[in-house]
């Protein structure tokens, strides 16, 4: 229990676990045999018992001297140990748990003194059994026994403990002992991921699926919050600490509709959120102006902009009769503009963000804003906060009213503020904050703009100066606005950056003119210099800018070359060895695109030499190890084959060999000659750098370029497929020859194939027992 080894409290808390487990089976089975009962119970008594070992975790919790690691970890693992064997052993009572946990839960309800003792060694009681508590919130087998064994009372055993572990966490955030304050967050921490998960893990989770579970966590939830701002001194720093994780949780709720969780019960809510929304602690006002929203979605647009209204004491931002009674302090502008802000993001459709927006008056705002930056009032936190709210209201306001905005915007910057500040605000050295945040909003509106509508000649450089950025944003700022600019367009400046090239890969469109397709681009950008590096970063996006143009390239003779560079480009992209997986992801979406534009009929212009190549490249690409490269092959595979389903690996291989490849190609058995030959070079080539490495005395060997590739189950298709097309055994033993050959010289006996570290790659099993087979056949 002292030990801080992980790796070793691991260890023995498994063979602990096994020996509790086979203890409490014989327990169970002398109790069933009548005859010689002195004998039994003489070999129980040597014997440890899950309950003696729950008896000195407990007097180790009880006993604050007791010299154990921070959080318990010692502990623990004993402790579910037993708890584990009680369970395996008897899977319908537990009557060792209920013990345990009650006794746990004791512990946790007394406040009195520690004892004497360095806390820098010793955790007190009360820190232990919290966080042994959290260690059963957290077990996936032990917890819902845990929830099954309290009294279920009329709310149910869930809500019962759930609600009583919350009020043994909520009095520790505050304590004046670090280990209680941290076992109580644990604990804390523990409840939350019960109740709404990881972060990102699911959908969010809505009000009515935790509170309307858990209605006693509500109010308590209500009642600590009333409690702590109603109280004499709330906004001291103990406040806070209770505070923060009750908003945690409220902020990561999402909306219920009115049926599921009653208006009551969110103005309810509601009214214990408000005082925090003033509160003198920025990050509590942030918190709780984002748990304030979800409790408003029950209304109607014009009564949660009231609600809103009625928040803070900016007159007039918002379009409501509402009379304004809140308090005229900093504190609560601030919090009204973090609920503004939140309100606009928590929109659950883009048509009602833009219902929303045009709630606030884009006028109102700019004379705040002013009011907020003169001379004589200088307020730069709440300017700051203002400038981004207006951000979000620029963007999410439709691209046809946005002129009028932007109209307005110029005449308060060159008009308004050249009173007060000459050069500007963004040359002045204001408060950082704000200087951020106004820069941000002075280019998102300084940047919408129409794009050009005739070709011209843009001289894009190759430095990243002012010069480069500001043509970025001219050619490339509408994309958020749902207008990319055609890829041609950012192909015909004069130099091009490697930058801008990278930028408008990603987020252009190859718009096709109807009067054809213009040939010097993708001159142009078929021979841009690419370094090694840049290649990875920059060739697969060109391949997928290039896939919807590539069959029609096929059928003209001066763009052949077009097609053959982008097959040629293809094979390295989807190479496990020389790309990456984000690379080979692009790459094969790239064959998706181009298939899906024109189907089969694709096929019709390319080359016997660029068909066997693709069916190389469909091949392997059916046993890559990214999940989302096989998923796109197999749906390529289901493409050229006019399926309606994409297929798994082994199935499109075989669909492959046997189906599509006789169509496509006049001599498929050299083909599938060439292929086995390769295969078979792959098995030689690993053997042999094993064999080189252990002559130089290296103890690990390299990893598998593609562990997922099953060599053998690919060999053993392949000879399927050639006795299918009727090849001569005399050609294919020749190759097995040939390999046998290069084998014979760099393995010189059958125990030089001994590696641990192959054994435990399955697919690196399998080219080691297909090599010791051929040499056996040798």
């Amino acid at each position: 229990m002292s030990c801080r080894h992980k790796g070793t409290v691991e260890a023995v808390h498994q063979s602990l676990q096994d020996y509790l487990t086979i203890s409490e089976y014989l327990s169970q089975h002398f109790r069933t045999v009548t005859a010689k009962q002195d004998q039994l119970q003489s070999i129980l008594d040597l014997l440890i018992r899950p309950n003696q070992v729950i008896d000195v975790c407990l007097s180790a919790v009880r006993d604050c001297k007791f010299s154990v690691t921070r959080r318990s970890a010692g502990l623990w693992p004993a402790s579910k140990a037993a708890l584990m064997a009680e369970l395996v052993a008897s899977p319908l009572e537990q009557p060792l748990l209920h013990r345990w946990l009650s006794s746990l839960l004791d512990i946790s309800c007394s406040t009195g003194s520690t004892e004497a003792g360095d806390p820098e060694k010793y955790d007190p009681p009360r820190a232990l059994a919290l966080h042994l508590i959290k260690g059963i919130f957290e077990d996936a087998r032990l917890g819902p026994v845990a929830f099954a064994s309290v009294p279920p009372e009329d709310r149910g055993g869930d809500d019962w403990l759930t609600i009583l572990a919350c009020k043994l966490a909520l009095p520790g955030f505050a304590a004046s002992q670090w280990t209680i304050a941290n076992g109580s967050l644990q604990l804390f921490a523990s409840i939350v991921k019960r109740l709404v998960g990881p972060v990102h893990t699911r959908p969010g989770t809505t009000i009515a699926e935790v509170f309307g579970r858990y209605p006693a966590l509500f109010d308590a939830f209500v009642t600590t919050l009333s409690s702590l701002h109603s109280a004499e001194g709330w906004q001291r720093c103990a406040t806070a600490k209770v505070v923060v994780p009750l908003l945690g949780l409220l902020s990561r709720l999402q909306p219920s509709p009115n049926a599921a969780f009653s208006e009551e019960r969110q103005a309810e809510m509601r009214c214990s959120l408000q005082p925090f929304l003033a509160h003198p602690v920025a990050k509590i006002r942030h918190l709780a102006a984002e748990s304030f929203i979800p409790f408003c979605s029950s209304a109607h647009v014009t009564a949660q902009a009231a609600l809103l209204a009625s928040v803070g004491p900016l007159t007039g931002l918002l379009k409501t009769e509402h009379k304004l009674t809140a308090c005229r302090c900093a504190n609560a502008c601030s919090g009204q503009l973090y609920a503004i802000s939140a309100w606009l993001r928590q929109a659950p459709t883009s048509g009602e963000a833009v219902v929303r927006v045009r709630k606030l008056e884009w006028g109102v705002a700019l004379r705040y804003l002013a009011k907020w930056t003169s001379r004589d009032r200088a307020c730069w936190f709440l300017a700051a906060q203002l400038a981004s709210v207006m951000r979000c209201i620029f963007e999410l306001i439709p691209n046809s009213e946005k002129g009028k905005y932007r109209t307005v915007f110029y005449f308060f910057c060159e008009r308004l503020q050249k009173q007060s500040y000459p050069n500007g605000l963004l040359f002045q050295p204001l408060f950082s904050e704000f200087h951020s945040a106004f820069y941000d909003l002075y280019h998102t509106i300084h940047d919408f703009q129409p794009l050009i509508t005739k070709s011209v000649d843009i001289p894009f450089i190759f430095q990243s100066t002012p010069e480069e950025v500001v043509l970025t944003s001219h050619l490339l700022s509408n994309i958020h606005y749902g207008a990319p600019p055609d890829l041609a367009h950012v192909l015909s400046g004069t130099v091009l950056s490697t930058t801008l090239l990278s930028l408008a890969l990603d987020r252009s469109v190859w718009k096709r003119p109807e009067d054809g397709i213009d040939l010097s681009c993708l001159e142009r950008l078929t021979s841009w210099p690419l370094t090694d590096g840049q290649k990875s970063l920059l060739l697969p996006g060109i391949l997928l800018a290039m896939a919807p143009l590539v069959g029609v390239l096929a059928r003209i003779r001066e763009a052949s070359k077009f097609v053959t560079w982008w097959f040629e480009n293809m094979q390295p992209c989807l190479s496990v060895a020389s790309a990456n997986q984000q690379s080979r992801i692009t790459a094969s979406q790239a064959l998706l695109v181009w298939l899906n534009t024109g189907g089969k009929s694709c096929l019709n212009g390319l080359s016997e030499i660029q068909l066997a190549n693709l069916l190389r490249l469909v091949l392997c690409g059916l046993f890559d190890e990214c999940y989302d490269v096989r998923e796109t092959t197999g749906r390529v595979v289901a493409l050229l084959l006019d399926l309606q389903h994409p297929v798994c690996p082994s199935r499109g291989a075989h669909l492959l060999l046997f189906d599509l490849m006789p169509s496509l190609l006049s001599r498929p058995v050299e083909w599938l000659i060439d292929f086995y030959q390769l295969q078979l070079d792959s098995v030689i080539d690993r053997a042999d750098t094993m064999i080189k490495l252990r002559a130089m005395n290296v103890l690990y060997e390299p990893d598998e370029a593609n562990p997922y590739f099953d060599v053998q189950f690919v060999i053993i298709l392949l000879l399927s497929a050639l006795r299918h097309f009727g090849a001569s055994d005399k050609v294919v033993k020749s190759k097995t020859a040939s390999a046998l050959g290069r084998l014979s010289e760099c393995v010189k006996e059958k125990c030089d194939f001994r590696s641990a570290t192959l054994a435990s790659h399955l697919p690196a099993l399998y080219q080691v027992a297909l090599a010791t087979q051929l040499t056996d056949r040798c």
